[in-house]
C-alpha cells in the first residue's frame, strides 16, 4: 500500500512537472511574481494530457518490478542528461537561447527545476525497463527448435512458410521481398530524384562546361586546368554517374536511361545491404518474426524510402556502413570467414571513398574496436593501417595526380566559425580592432553578424576566404580562442544551438525530399547543362503518382504518430546513446565484445556534432536510421552468445 501511495504521489508530481510551460509569464520579479508565473504556466485542461497521470503511474510501477544488471551510472547519468536537454532544446526551439531557464527573481529556475527532474524520472524509469529487456529477451530459437521448423511439412500457413524462407534463403528472402515492395516507389521516380546538390555533382565531369559545381572553385583556382572534379563531392560518386550517363546518352541517347540505370543501380545496393545485415541475424537463428519486422522496417522508414532513388552518395555510404556492420557481427559470431573478411574490406573502401570524414571514422574506430576487443586486435589493428594507408594513398596521392582539386578547409570549420559569427552579433563592442582583423583574413567580418543562422553553419562558411594562408588561419584561430574564453555563453550556445535537434525529440523532422522539389531540382540541373544540348526530362505518365505522394505528405503524413517519430532525429540519437550506456554498464564479461560493435555507429553520430547543420539534413543520419533496430537485435544475440558461453574465437 505504501508503494501504491509513494507511485501516485510521484505520478502526480512528474505530471505537474510535464505541464508547465517554460515560457516566461511575467516581467516583474518577487515571491508574488514566482507564484504567478508559476500558476500561470500551467496549460490547463486537456483530456488528452490528463493520461500521462495513469501512464506515468504504470510506468513507475513497471520499473519498480523490472531488474537490471547494470550499473546505476549507467541510468543515472543519462537519465538527467535526457531532461537538461528536454528543457534546453524547448529553450532554443523557442528562442535560440538558454535565456528563459534562469531567473531566480522570476521562478524561471523553479520552473526548469520542476520540469528537469520530471523528466529525470520518466527517463529513469524508462531506461530500468529497457534495459530489463535488453538483459532478458531472447530473440533466438534453440538449434533443435530452428531445424524442426525447417524439417517441418511443406503445407503450412503462407505467413509460417514464408518466415521459414528467411532460413533457407536468408539472403534473397529480405531483398526480393524488398525489391518487390519498392517497384512502385522506383516506378514514380523515374528517372531518379533530383535534389540541391545534383546539377553540381553532374556538371563537374563535363569538362566542357568550364564549371566545378562549387562557388569557391572556378577555372583559375582548380588544381589542374580543364579538370573541374573536385573532392568537395564524393569523386567516386561523380565518375560513377558520370559513367552510366554517357552509357545512357550513346546507347539509348537519353540521359534519362543512364540516369534511371544508375539510381537503380544505387537502390539495389541499398537494399542489399539491409538484406545483408537481416541475413547475418538470419544466421544466428534469429525468430523470424524479429526479421520480417526488420526487413518491412527498410520499407517504411521514411529517410530510407526518401533517399532510395535521390541522386546522391549518402544512399551509398549507408549501405558501405550497413555493409560494414553486418560484416562485423558476422565475424563475432561466425569466426573470420573469408566472406565476412571481404565484405568488411570492401565496405571500408566504399566509406572511405564516398564521404571525406569515411576514413576518419574508420580510423578512430579501428583503435577503439582494437581496445575493446582483444581476441581481434591484431587483425583489427592490421585492418586499420591498411584503411590509413589506402585513404592517404588516395586521397594524397592518387587524386592530386589526376588534378582532382581537394575539398575546401571551411567544411571541417563550422564549430568555431557559428562561435565567432555569434560572438560577433552579440558582443561587437567586445572584439578589439586586432581580433577583427584577424577573423576578416579568413571570414569576410562586415557581412558574420548578419549571416549568422543558428540551425546551419553554412550562410557562414560561404564568407571564408579561400586564399586564406596557414597563417591567416592561425591568426583566425588566436582570436576565435581568445572570443571564446572571454564570452563562453556566447560560444556554448552558438554550438548547442547548431545541434540541439538531434538530442532534443521533439516536433521538429527530418527533411523529406518532394517530388515538387526534385522536378525544380531537375530544371536547375537542365539549365546547367543547357550548352550541352542535353537535357532530363520528368515524364507524364507517372506525373499522377508524384502528385499523389505529395500530396499525402503535404497533408501531415508525417504529424502521425509512429511516423512522426520516425522522422525524428534524437528518437535516433537517443536510442543510440541508450544501446552504448547499456553496453557500458553491464557487469560481467563479454562487454569489449558489445562495445565493438557500437563504435562505428557512435562516431559516425559523432560527426553530425561537427558537421553544417541541425537534425534536419535527415539524409546525414540514414546509416544510424538504417541500422538503429538491427544494432539492437545483433546487441541482444552477443549478450545471449555471452551468457551462455557460445561466442566464437574471431
Amino acid at each position: 500500500m505504501k508503494k501504491q501511495v509513494k507511485w501516485m504521489l510521484t505520478a502526480l508530481l512528474v505530471y505537474a512537472g510535464l505541464s508547465l510551460d517554460l515560457a516566461s509569464h511575467g516581467e516583474s520579479t518577487g515571491l508574488h511574481q514566482i507564484t504567478l508565473n508559476l500558476i500561470g504556466s500551467f496549460r490547463g485542461m486537456e483530456l488528452s494530457r490528463t493520461l500521462i497521470l495513469p501512464g506515468v503511474y504504470l510506468l513507475l510501477r513497471q520499473a519498480d518490478r523490472a531488474g537490471t544488471a547494470v550499473r546505476p551510472w549507467a541510468i543515472r547519468v543519462p537519465a538527467v542528461f535526457f531532461a537538461l536537454n528536454m528543457a534546453l532544446g524547448y529553450a532554443f526551439s523557442r528562442e535560440g537561447s538558454w535565456s528563459m531557464l534562469g531567473g531566480l527573481g522570476d521562478g524561471q529556475l523553479l520552473k526548469t527545476a520542476l520540469t528537469v527532474a520530471s523528466w529525470t524520472v520518466v527517463f529513469h524509469c524508462g531506461l530500468k525497463i529497457a534495459y530489463h529487456y535488453l538483459d532478458t529477451l531472447r530473440i533466438t530459437r534453440p538449434e533443435t527448435e530452428a531445424r524442426g521448423k525447417l524439417e517441418s511439412p511443406k503445407g503450412l500457413h503462407p505467413l509460417r512458410r514464408y518466415g521459414r524462407m528467411f532460413r533457407e534463403h536468408s539472403f534473397l528472402t529480405p531483398f526480393l521481398t524488398l525489391c518487390v515492395l519498392y517497384i512502385p516507389r522506383m516506378l514514380i521516380s523515374f528517372p531518379g530524384m533530383f535534389m540541391g546538390d545534383t546539377w553540381s555533382v553532374i556538371v563537374q565531369a563535363y569538362g566542357e562546361l568550364q564549371d566545378s559545381g562549387v562557388e569557391y572553385l572556378t577555372a583559375d583556382t582548380v588544381m589542374r586546368p580543364g579538370i573541374f572534379i573536385n573532392q568537395h563531392h564524393s569523386v567516386l560518386y561523380t565518375l560513377c554517374l558520370h559513367a552510366f550517363l554517357l552509357l545512357g546518352d550513346s546507347v539509348f541517347h537519353s540521359l534519362n536511361a543512364g540516369l534511371f540505370l544508375f539510381t537503380l543501380g544505387q537502390a539495389a545496393l541499398m537494399l542489399s545491404a539491409c538484406a545483408w545485415v537481416i541475413s547475418s541475424l538470419a544466421r544466428t537463428r534469429a525468430a523470424s518474426g524479429v526479421l520480417a519486422f526488420l526487413t518491412l522496417y527498410a520499407f517504411f522508414q521514411p529517410q530510407q524510402h526518401n533517399l532510395l532513388m535521390l541522386v546522391t552518395k549518402d544512399g551509398c555510404y549507408a549501405a558501405c556502413f550497413l555493409f560494414l556492420m553486418g560484416g562485423i557481427f558476422r565475424i563475432r559470431t561466425e569466426g573470420a570467414e573469408r566472406k565476412s573478411l571481404i565484405a568488411c574490406g570492401l565496405a571500408a573502401v566504399g566509406m572511405i571513398l564516398l564521404r571525406n570524414e569515411g576514413r576518419y571514422v574508420l580510423l578512430i574506430a579501428g583503435l577503439l574496436i582494437a581496445w575493446a576487443d582483444r581476441k581481434n586486435r591484431k587483425r583489427v589493428l592490421c585492418l586499420t593501417l591498411a584503411s590509413v594507408i589506402l585513404s592517404a594513398g588516395i586521397y594524397r596521392g592518387l587524386y592530386p595526380a589526376l588534378g582532382f582539386t581537394p575539398g575546401s578547409t571551411r567544411e571541417a570549420l563550422s564549430v568555431p566559425f557559428q562561435q565567432t559569427a555569434r560572438i560577433a552579433r552579440e558582443h561587437p563592442e567586445g572584439i578589439t580592432e586586432d581580433e577583427r582583423a584577424a577573423i576578416d583574413g579568413v571570414l569576410e567580418y562586415d557581412a558574420l553578424a548578419d549571416s549568422y543562422d543558428m540551425n546551419e553553419s553554412d550562410p557562414v562558411k560561404s564568407l571564408y576566404r579561400n586564399g586564406a594562408s596557414g597563417a591567416d588561419r592561425a591568426a583566425f584561430f588566436r582570436a576565435w580562442a581568445a572570443l571564446a574564453i572571454r564570452y563562453p555563453d556566447s560560444a556554448a550556445q552558438a554550438t548547442y544551438g547548431n545541434y540541439y535537434q538531434f538530442l532534443y525529440p521533439a516536433e521538429e523532422k527530418m527533411n523529406y525530399y518532394s517530388y515538387g522539389w526534385s522536378d525544380r531540382a531537375c530544371s536547375l540541373a537542365n539549365a546547367k547543362i543547357a550548352p550541352l544540348g542535353k537535357s532530363f526530362s520528368l515524364p507524364d505518365w507517372n506525373l499522377r503518382g508524384r502528385l499523389i505522394s505529395d500530396s499525402i505528405v503535404e497533408a501531415g503524413l508525417f504529424q502521425v504518430p509512429v511516423l512522426g517519430a520516425m522522422m525524428t532525429a534524437g528518437l535516433y540519437t537517443w536510442g543510440l546513446i541508450v544501446l552504448l550506456c547499456w553496453a557500458l554498464g553491464r557487469r560481467g564479461k563479454g562487454k569489449g565484445v558489445l562495445l565493438a560493435l557500437c563504435v562505428v555507429p557512435i562516431l559516425t553520430l559523432g560527426v553530425q556534432f561537427v558537421g553544417p547543420s541541425n537534425g534536419n539534413y535527415g539524409r546525414y543520419m540514414l546509416p544510424i536510421t538504417s541500422f538503429l533496430p538491427a544494432m539492437a537485435c545483433m546487441l541482444m544475440i552477443l549478450r545471449e552468445r555471452s551468457e551462455a558461453g557460445e561466442e566464437r574465437k574471431g
